[in-house]
């Protein structure tokens, strides 16, 4: 069965960027990857969240809520079958487009690299999040359908500062 690809990064790397540098929160760069079968209902579900309230993610970057920081959309990359949702930062819409940089080296697909700029088609968002000024997470659907593949600690912090939708 073919597998999706969600890069532990997101819990790592992405919000090591997200706050890194624009807070206080700060998480060490990990190069875990963990498979995701295509058929998880609660990562299915994570996404079709993300994907119904991105809107609620495009409202608060426009117009950034006091202290928000760290805006960052999740992007599927499919490249011969092989899909890997990488998240993205620096986003952008202009003049209809959606623009951002790979935050993390890809593991599965070669055809786009950490740092690269780059047009995301909206259909390829599979989440989104930003950081409140109180260092609190909002959106990251798809992070708390990884929780169950951390360590109790690690998924209790993680928890700890993923906003309860």
């Amino acid at each position: 069965m073919r597998q999706l690809f969600y890069v532990l990064i997101c819990l790592a790397c992405g919000i090591a960027y997200l706050i890194g540098g624009h807070g206080t929160l700060a998480i060490a760069q990990s190069s875990n990857v963990t498979d995701v079968s295509e058929d998880d209902k609660e990562m299915n579900s994570a996404i079709a969240s993300a994907k119904k309230t991105i809107a609620q993610f495009w409202t608060a970057l426009e117009k950034p809520p006091a202290g928000a920081t760290g805006f960052a959309i999740k992007v599927a990359f499919n490249e011969n079958g092989n899909v890997e949702h990488i998240w993205c930062n620096s986003p952008v819409r202009r003049n209809g487009k959606i623009f951002a940089t790979i935050n993390n080296t890809p593991v599965k697909v070669s055809h786009v690299t950490d740092g690269q700029r780059l047009e995301i088609d909206p259909q390829d968002i599979s989440d989104w999040m930003y950081v409140r000024g109180d260092q609190k997470i909002v959106g990251g659907r798809t992070i708390r359908a990884l929780l169950k593949h951390l360590s109790k600690e690690q998924a209790d912090y993680y928890r700890s500062i993923l906003v309860t939708e």
